[in-house]
């Protein structure tokens, strides 16, 4: 009687002991995929719903496009098209540097629309199909094509390139609206380095795909 007994507990645990190792043996593809579909999310871009771009937001190529001098020579070492000229209507070096340009060339003159002692001009370099303009002390940029620049949002995993087309942008920047230029073919969308400010950043796509970036400031 008493073999009975254990034989019979024996029998009726092994199934259960089986099912349980079918199951031990499906958990890890269970957890590879749901990883795989969780890693795969969080590279998804995320839409920017805010109705500013600061500077400090957008990246170029990696790399910011306000940087100091030296940080400048550092990244782009070699250079091309130097070349200085007068801004008759100031620079955005007035109010995005205006302690170092006191500190340089003295007060503002309201007169004359320009600190005491500073001519005007600015310098403006050409590299890797972008422009940059600086005043000696800090650099930025001015324009950059999409067939050698990259833009990138990295808080919202937002990538612009040469491949990108409107609907997509309009999916990704959400608040911005298309506007029209002289030429037919090239739609501008603008959006502001600042809540309720003029200076922009203006994205340019030719024949429905991204052809350009201008930085604009309101200077006249």
């Amino acid at each position: 009687m008493l073999l009975s007994i254990v034989v019979g507990c024996t029998a009726d645990t092994e199934p259960s002991t089986k099912t349980t190792k079918g199951h031990d043996a499906m958990r890890p593809a269970i957890a590879q995929t749901h990883k795989v579909q969780t890693q795969t999310t969080e590279h998804l871009p995320r839409p920017y719903l805010l109705d500013s771009l600061p500077l400090n937001t957008i990246l170029v190529n990696g790399h910011s496009p306000l940087l100091t001098i030296e940080q400048f020579y550092k990244v782009y070492p070699k250079k091309s098209h130097v070349k200085k000229s007068v801004w008759e209507c100031g620079s955005p070096f007035d109010s995005l540097d205006k302690d170092w340009m006191i500190k340089t060339y003295g007060p503002y003159d309201q007169q004359h629309g320009t600190f005491k002692n500073y001519d005007g001009q600015i310098s403006t370099m050409t590299v890797n199909a972008a422009e940059y303009a600086t005043n000696g002390h800090i650099v930025l940029l001015v324009n950059a094509t999409s067939a050698s620049n990259t833009l990138t949002i990295p808080s919202h995993r937002i990538k612009v390139n040469s491949k990108t087309e409107t609907a997509e942008f309009e999916k990704l920047f959400r608040n911005v609206r298309p506007e029209e230029t002289e030429d037919t073919s090239i739609i501008r969308y603008r959006i502001p380095i600042k809540h309720d400010y003029d200076d922009a950043f203006l994205f340019y796509f030719k024949d429905g795909k991204f052809d350009h970036i201008d930085l604009w400031f309101l200077l006249c």
